[in-house]
């Protein structure tokens, strides 16, 4: 493993996480007009657009995600098997959103505590994503005495569901 094969690792890895939370801004319909989503939409919308404009840009969005995490996977372990380059990058993918999602949601109730009244960009965006999370929840769950449990139910979901889709690829994989 050289230094040069690690480096594009890192560069392809980048360009899938890049992708993936152009992704989650999609899936979620975070504001244009927030800097931050303005920023992915504006470097990486145009690649998304002009490879893929036949599907929607949300598909088109994971799969151009899942095509870098693979190209680095490919580069980095010398798989002969190509269909399981692929599989362990779709596992890579699912594990990246779950942890993303896991940690705007934990930012979201730190940041309640520490800035609760600040306008930056990000910390707009990242009460947006979790509060389109939780809302549904929040309907359901009552807040007791002032304390909303609804952020310890998703992550308790979250981490649930990450490990059963993790489970289903995997043995899917074996399969293989």
């Amino acid at each position: 493993m050289s230094s040069s094969n690690l480096l594009i690792y890192l560069l392809f890895n980048l360009l899938s996480s890049a992708f993936l939370v152009l992704f989650i801004l999609r899936a979620f319909k975070a504001n244009y007009f927030n800097p931050v989503v303005k920023f992915f939409v504006t470097y990486f919308e145009k690649p998304n657009l002009k490879l893929l404009p036949f599907l929607s840009p949300l598909i088109a969005c994971f799969l151009i995600a899942l095509l870098f995490k693979s190209l680095g996977n490919a580069f980095m372990y010398d798989f002969d098997n190509y269909p399981r380059i692929v599989i362990f990058s779709i596992v890579g993918l699912i594990n990246l959103f779950f942890r993303l999602i896991f940690y705007i949601v934990v930012s979201s109730v730190i940041l309640s505590w520490v800035a609760r009244e600040s306008r930056h960009p990000m910390i707009d965006l990242v009460n947006e994503i979790s509060d389109k999370l939780l809302m549904p929840l929040r309907a359901i769950i009552p807040s007791f005495g002032g304390l909303d449990f609804t952020p310890i139910v998703i992550i308790l979901v979250l981490n649930y569901a990450n490990s059963v889709m993790i489970d289903v690829v995997r043995t899917l994989s074996q399969s293989i």
